[in-house]
């Protein structure tokens, strides 16, 4: 991926992305009914220097047009992989944090953004820097919005429902902050050019209520190359089977379970 970020025109671009991308073996696992291919951060080999070119990636260059920016060749460099490999889903895998990539895939690329928590007080401190660096931007705010939805991720077996309970008030308390104004009768006060948004009712498409990935042990030292227990249809359904659902439908809302 860095490699295409560092991509002065979209020729290059293109030759490129078919070069960065690769066929998983996860692919060849029993059961598994898709092609995945994967176009990793960096590439590999002794002689690659990876944190080089990352340092480049950052630094606009200049065109007879004037200097191409950081987000614009983020937008680019997914174009030229999504059009190489013809996918039928695209899933970016931010780092976490608050994090360039992520500000630009939030906010100019994804039909949604799926913010993975635990229901920790440095979590909430990040994604509240987040929200109210958005909020100071109404119109960025309106923009992304609706495309959130947080994910309660590795919710602990023991205690399960105390633990939502606090999640969900945790993240309202965050959410709001990018929410219209209720008035004092608890109407949405409506701004001056939008009609109000501050979804309360716990829903699939409100926000802040979580989609929900319980915690397995048999995850916790992932490698599917090694062992393919993971595939198995009963833990796939235990702990992504509300997120598979769940995506489904908010991209595609005629998509019934």
């Amino acid at each position: 991926m860095v490699d295409l970020l560092l991509g002065r025109s979209y020729e290059s671009l293109e030759e490129l992305a078919t070069q960065a991308v690769a066929r998983s073996p996860i692919s060849d696992a029993t059961d598994v009914l898709a092609d995945v291919v994967v176009c990793p951060a960096g590439g590999s080999g002794d002689d690659y220097e990876y944190l080089p070119r990352l340092n480049r990636a950052y630094s606009p260059y200049a065109t007879d047009d004037g200097p191409v920016w950081f987000e614009h060749r983020v937008v680019a460099a997914l174009d030229a992989v999504r059009a190489a490999v013809s996918p039928d889903v695209t899933l970016i895998d931010n780092r976490s944090g608050l994090h360039d990539l992520s500000a630009v895939a939030v906010t100019q690329y994804c039909e949604l953004a799926l913010l993975f928590a635990l229901d920790k007080p440095q979590t909430w401190a990040g994604y509240r820097s987040l929200f109210n660096w958005w909020a100071a931007y109404p119109n960025v705010a309106r923009e992304v919005r609706e495309r959130l939805k947080v994910v309660a991720a590795l919710v602990p077996p023991r205690g399960a429902d105390a633990y939502l309970e606090s999640f969900i008030e945790h993240a309202y308390d965050t959410f709001r902050i990018i929410y219209d104004d209720l008035a004092s009768d608890g109407s949405v006060a409506a701004g001056i050019d939008n009609d109000g948004y501050h979804p309360i009712t716990p829903s699939l498409d409100t926000p802040h209520h979580p989609i929900l990935i319980p915690h397995l042990d048999l995850l916790t030292d992932f490698d599917p190359l090694s062992n393919d227990e993971w595939i198995a249809d009963a833990v796939v359904d235990a702990v992504v089977g509300d997120l598979t659902e769940s995506v489904l439908q908010l991209l595609e809302p005629d998509v019934s379970g």
